[in-house]
């Protein structure tokens, strides 16, 4: 049993030998790409690969293993020679798709996916459009460092003295232990430790260069994910409704009223923006006693009242806000960065007229690859769990906003104007372990919840109080909205409304003295706040934002998509529909003219069919 384990720990090293050599065949292949970067960039994608790497390395260990181990129960060495067999076939798979890769990069800058393989569909087309010189660094790669690598397995890995001791029942009571401890490891390895979320490619992201993350995202991993992806629900649109032209005309006459039109509620073309995105905040948890900073804001600045999240995660949420991107019931466009590289972003147009741009995180931005989504649309800072102090204080998801926001405005105080700066709150995520007790009892419902949002508003309120001593703040304008709504102190249905209303403030001394204090009830939804902000500052936003309304045009028409996990919903002011993909028969409707009815289920299927289209037109 020694030796397996020696084998296991010597072949545990060689797949993260070979996952760095191919990553350095990437760089050299793509050396035209990279000629501009210091080699201490290059070199930290060596150390941002390792979580990936070492996924893929306990991934590529589990058959040999087991393959190891009836030979180790049986005897016969038929099984070790069947190891080396397998092996030998993922070193060829791993190898494959990695100078694969390096091949096609050249050409798309993008990872090897789905539609790439798709072409070996037409082996002919392939061999006739790639070039000699493509089809020389697969080719030679293949062969040669294939080769090597063989080389490098027979000589310092693979077991030859095949000699198995002990008594049949000794070897299977050793074998069984081995079998569960070495198991329980690989398993660990395989989902990069047993943190709350398993590993993703957004662990990888480090870099505003997207040619460093993707060297940095495991080739093989990348695209078994890839693969699984393509295959579970993103083949094809499960809301065809309508013809393509009949459903993109009537979502387009939503969208078709005078854009040249806005009255403007700033003092300034140019205020520091400070977004606060508040973790599952509902519009029912805006209250004097829960959220009494909040409130207050209300008083100061201009809330709206009735706005709706787009989906019902946070990866659905946050590119609804910064890129005005639609959700759609069971997937995200954060599931595959590749897909976010295209999108627009808030951050990526204001750094084009001078903002300096950060986005700041307590937790671990890996799940739903949303570091992936930061670094993808080029924040110039971006920090999580993973870049702040150790010493400071955790729970279970990571620094807590009662700390977080004092990272906040160190970093505000050390950056120049104009700033658009994100933060992303942390305690109001389950299980709400914040640093303080449950005083809160507003309700028998949602205690620990509502606990959390009265927590995140008193940091808000300390980061407000400290931001005053700053030379900044008058010049600042404070956005604040939820990421997507939460059950509250209220019992309400998943299809409801209500259940989906979120709160958006703006505040600051930049409001005009006539807009503090006003509420405005127009229904909108988060999708909207791209297109409003961009307007304020003279920002052309029309042909980027396609899905985005700006508020304060009195033209634009007031309706609200938001989507569940189940369904959609449409909201307008004579009332709401709320639909369930999955039974056609389900109708939830508030509406004072029924005959309305009939057109708003129009509406959301053609929104429901035409935001899919956009989604999966990103698929690279």
């Amino acid at each position: 049993m020694g030796k397996i384990i020696r084998w296991l720990v010597k072949l545990f090293a060689f797949w993260l030998l070979v996952s760095a050599c191919n990553r350095a065949v990437f760089f050299l292949v793509n050396h035209v790409l990279v000629a501009d970067l210091p080699l201490k960039q290059l070199l930290l994608s060596f150390r941002y690969a390792l979580p990936l790497d070492i996924s893929t390395a306990c991934y590529s260990m589990i058959l040999p293993f087991v393959l190891m181990m009836l030979g180790y129960l049986t005897g016969k060495r038929l099984f070790a020679q069947a190891a080396l067999l397998v092996v030998m076939l993922i070193l060829f798979i791993h190898g494959s798709i990695a100078y694969g890769e390096a091949a096609v990069y050249t050409e798309w800058q993008s990872k090897l996916n789905y539609e790439a393989l798709s072409h070996f569909r037409h082996p002919s087309e392939v061999f006739h459009t790639a070039s000699w010189q493509l089809t020389l660094v697969f080719w030679g790669c293949t062969i040669l460092l294939d080769g090597i690598y063989a080389w490098v397995y027979l000589r310092y890995v693979h077991i030859y003295n095949w000699n198995v001791s002990g008594t049949w029942p000794q070897r299977i009571g050793i074998g069984l232990l081995s079998f569960v401890c070495i198991g329980f490891l690989l398993l660990t390895g395989i989902r990069g430790g047993w943190k709350r979320f398993p590993i993703s490619e957004s662990i990888s992201y480090f870099s505003t260069r997207s040619i460093l993350n993707d060297a940095a995202v495991n080739p093989t991993w990348n695209l078994i994910r890839n693969l699984l992806s393509h295959y579970s629900h993103e083949r094809y649109n499960p809301y065809p409704y309508f013809p393509d032209a009949e459903a993109r005309q009537i979502v387009d006459s939503l969208y078709h009223y005078p854009t040249d039109s806005s009255e403007m509620v700033l003092t300034t073309p140019r205020p520091n923006i400070v977004l606060i995105i508040l973790e599952s905040f509902t519009a029912d948890g805006i209250t004097p006693q829960i959220t009494p900073v909040l409130d207050s804001l209300i008083h100061q600045g201009i809330y709206l009242d009735s706005l709706y999240a787009s989906g019902h995660v946070s990866d659905q949420g946050i590119p609804a806000i910064l890129s005005a991107f639609p959700a759609t019931s069971g997937v995200s466009v954060c599931d595959d960065p590749q897909m976010t590289v295209h999108l627009p972003a808030i951050n990526e147009d204001l750094q084009r007229v001078g903002y300096h741009t950060g986005f700041l995180y307590g937790g671990q931005l890996d799940f739903g690859n949303l570091r992936a989504y930061a670094f993808n649309k080029h924040f110039q800072w971006v920090a999580d769990g993973h870049d702040l102090p150790a010493s400071l204080p955790r729970g279970s998801l990571g620094v807590p906003d009662g700390i977080t926001w004092k990272i906040l405005l160190q970093q505000l105080h050390q950056t120049d104007t104009p700033f658009f700066y994100c933060w992303y709150t942390l305690s109001s995520h389950i299980p709400y372990d914040i640093p303080a007790p449950d005083t809160l009892q507003v309700s028998p419902y949602q205690i620990p919840f509502i606990n959390s949002m009265h927590y995140t508003d008193a940091a808000i309120g300390d980061l407000l109080r400290a931001a005053r001593h700053e030379p900044w703040f008058k010049h600042t304008l404070w956005v604040l909205v939820a990421d997507h709504s939460h059950e509250s102190q209220y019992l309400r249905a998943l299809e409801e409304k209500l259940r989906h209303r979120i709160p958006l403030i703006l505040a600051g001394e930049v409001i005009r003295p006539e807009w503090r204090g006003v509420v405005l009830h127009r229904i909108s939804s988060q999708l909207d706040i791209a297109a409003t902000l961009l307007a304020q500052l003279h920002v052309p936003a029309q042909q980027r934002y396609p899905w985005s309304r700006n508020l304060f045009n009195p033209y634009a028409p007031a309706f609200a998509d938001y989507n569940f996990f189940t369904g959609t919903g449409l909201v307008t002011p004579q009332g709401y529909v709320a639909l369930l993909n999955n039974n056609p028969k389900y109708l939830l409707a508030e509406v004072s003219d029924s005959s309305l009815i009939p057109a708003y289920i129009r509406i959301c299927h053609a929104i429901q069919q035409v935001a899919y289209d956009d989604f999966l037109q990103l698929k690279p």
